[in-house]
């Protein structure tokens, strides 16, 4: 009977040990962080007056009050953002829709969207995680969406078109995030709808400039290989966002080009490739050696120096036959080129299809 008084004493004191040592549990917010919301014609408000300095979880704790959503999200996200909103000295009263933009505002200053998984439930991801979160929608369904909702913005095209994978911010200019594709396909992006309202214009106007493009095939009858022909006509296929590269391709083991460009372009191609198809005379073995001349030509503003050399080099495969030697004027949008006068005749015409 000893033994077992003795026994249970030691676990009873065992017990108040532990329970003395156990760490207390830290609030995860201080009482003064968390918002008191008013009534204003049945809403619930926050009103925000002065320079305030705004937990980023308070504000979020105080828009599920207000708008009855549920979200859910990693407490590590967001535990330890703040930031300061200067509101007017008089007062201003946000509403839910109100409270959701400052709460927007506040975690993209820190890379994270607020995305709505289904009715009322959302979801704080990072944004290069938002793409796989964010609902589908097409333009229809974006004018029903908040501004500051993050959503996935479908946008078909019956063009050969720019295939941009989803991306956050995408911007419509940057090379990096675009993709080519000869084939109908689906431009998605994703960002705030506010954003994907002015990106709209742009994808128009794509589809506007798309649908003046046309392909066509050609045969060439140069001696020049196929390639090196492509490459030299696809200089003169003026480059934007939707043609950024390989307007002008050679269909393998043929003498046909492919080419994809506005009938304007596409009118100037036959010329150029007679052009190119002319052999240069025979000439007499000339008693004296022949005769090479440095000329100047001068390019159009619209023409890059650099591009068209290595068109030109190209095209009379400079590195192997020697037929012509050709430098930039500093300073000048010209091109000092020595080569015997029949190749200058050549040069002259390719440079005035430039202009």
């Amino acid at each position: 009977m000893r033994r077992v008084i003795l026994t249970c004493l030691a676990l009873l004191s065992l017990s108040f040990i532990s329970q003395a040592e156990a760490p207390s549990l830290e609030p995860i917010q201080r009482k003064e962080d968390v918002f008191k919301l008013e009534e204003e014609n049945g809403l619930k408000v926050l009103r925000l007056k002065g320079k305030q300095e705004l937990v980023v979880e308070s504000l979020l704790r105080a828009w599920v009050e207000a708008s009855g959503n549920q979200v859910m999200y990693q407490p590590s996200q967001v535990a330890s953002f703040k930031v300061t909103i200067a509101a007017p000295e008089e007062g201003k009263a946000y509403d839910a829709a109100g409270i959701e933009g400052l709460l927007a505002d506040a975690l993209w200053e820190f890379r994270l969207y607020l995305t709505e998984l289904s009715p009322q439930r959302f979801h704080i991801v990072p944004i290069v995680e938002a793409e796989y979160y964010a609902p589908l929608v097409d333009v229809a369904g974006l004018k029903a969406v908040p501004e500051h909702r993050v959503v996935n913005l479908r946008w078909r095209t019956p063009f050969p078109l720019l295939f941009l994978h989803r991306a956050g911010a995408t911007n419509l200019m940057w090379p990096e995030a675009m993709n080519m594709s000869r084939v109908p396909g689906i431009v998605l992006l994703c960002e705030r709808a506010a954003r994907l309202r002015e990106i709209i214009p742009s994808l128009e106007e794509i589809d506007r400039a798309a649908a003046l493009r046309e392909i066509r095939l050609y045969e060439s009858a140069s001696s020049i290989a196929p390639a090196s022909v492509a490459k030299a006509l696809d200089e003169l296929v003026p480059k934007d966002v939707f043609v950024p590269q390989n307007a002008v391709s050679a269909i393998p083991n043929t003498r046909l080009l492919l080419v994809w460009a506005v009938p304007e372009i596409q009118a100037l191609v036959p010329g150029v490739l007679k052009a190119l198809a002319i052999e240069p005379k025979a000439a007499q073995p000339p008693k004296d050696p022949p005769k090479w001349e440095v000329r100047r030509y001068d390019l159009p503003e619209s023409a890059d120096s650099a591009d068209v050399i290595a068109s030109l080099e190209k095209l009379f495969d400079a590195a192997r036959t020697r037929r012509l030697t050709i430098v930039s004027i500093p300073g000048k949008k010209a091109l000092a080129v020595r080569a015997l006068p029949e190749i200058h005749e050549q040069v002259a015409e390719f440079i005035e299809l430039l202009k």
